[in-house]
């Protein structure tokens, strides 16, 4: 039960995190072209293409990094697709 409890918690915690560096870089395009319009595709690929150190969000006071993240949303989908085999 708690491992599923925490599971639910750090999901809503990575997804909080990647709608707020999504947030945050979509701003500071927005605001370096203020007659642009948002693109999700360019940044997402500036994202992915940025080196595993860059920080893409915090979580109380904590960095996250885009390897720390990754790392996480491959080993739970490893997991689940075990327990689904």
């Amino acid at each position: 039960m708690h491992s599923r409890l925490l599971k639910v918690v750090l999901a809503i915690l990575i997804a909080s995190v990647m709608c707020c560096a999504a947030y945050g870089a979509a701003t500071k395009a927005a605001t370096a072209k203020s007659a642009g319009k948002f693109d999700q595709k360019a940044l997402l690929m500036k994202i992915w293409n940025s080196p595993d150190s860059t920080v893409v969000g915090t979580v109380n006071g904590i960095k996250v990094t885009k390897g720390e993240l990754l790392k996480t949303l491959w080993l739970w989908n490893a997991r689940a697709s075990c327990r689904t085999s």
